[in-house]
C-alpha cells in the first residue's frame, strides 16, 4: 500500500505540473482528488487489518474454572469453565481478546503485545494460531 500511496502522490504532482496550465483542474481540485484517493487507501488499509482477524479463529482452554465478578463482587459477570473450550476474537479498538461464557456473557482472556502477539490471561491455554474458515 506504500507504494500505492506514493504512486498517487505522483499522479497529484502529475496534475499540477501538466493539467494546471491547461486550466483542467487546480491545485485545490487536485488535492482534493488525490486526499480523496490517499483516504480510500487508508479505509481499505483498515480494512484489510479487520478481513486478517476474521480469518483468523484462535481457541484457548481453560485450565481451571473461575467465576467473572463485577468491581464490588456483588454479582457473577461470566462463569468460566474448567477444560473448556473457547473461541476467541479482538477487539480492534482496545486490543484486547474476549470470548464468551455458555450464558453468552463475555469475559476478558487477553491482550496483544507490542509485537501483536496474543497475551493470554493465567488460566488459558492457546489451542490454535489459526484456523481457515
Amino acid at each position: 500500500m506504500e507504494g500505492l500511496k506514493n504512486n498517487i502522490k505522483s499522479f497529484q504532482q502529475f496534475l499540477l505540473n501538466e493539467y494546471h496550465h491547461e486550466k483542467w483542474t487546480t491545485q485545490d481540485e487536485g488535492d482534493l482528488i488525490c486526499g480523496f484517493i490517499l483516504a480510500l487507501i487508508d479505509h481499505v488499509e483498515k480494512l484489510e487489518e479487520r478481513m486478517k482477524t476474521l480469518e483468523k479463529k484462535i481457541l484457548i482452554k481453560a485450565v481451571k474454572g473461575f467465576y467473572v465478578m463485577n468491581c464490588d463482587k456483588s454479582s457473577v459477570v461470566a462463569m468460566v469453565e474448567a477444560d473448556a473450550i473457547y473461541e476467541v476474537y479482538l477487539d480492534n479498538e482496545s486490543e484486547e481478546y474476549f470470548s464468551k461464557d455458555k450464558n453468552g456473557r463475555e469475559f476478558y482472556v487477553g491482550e496483544l503485545d507490542f509485537n501483536g502477539k496474543l497475551i493470554l490471561e493465567d488460566g488459558f491455554v492457546e489451542l490454535t494460531k489459526k484456523i481457515d474458515s
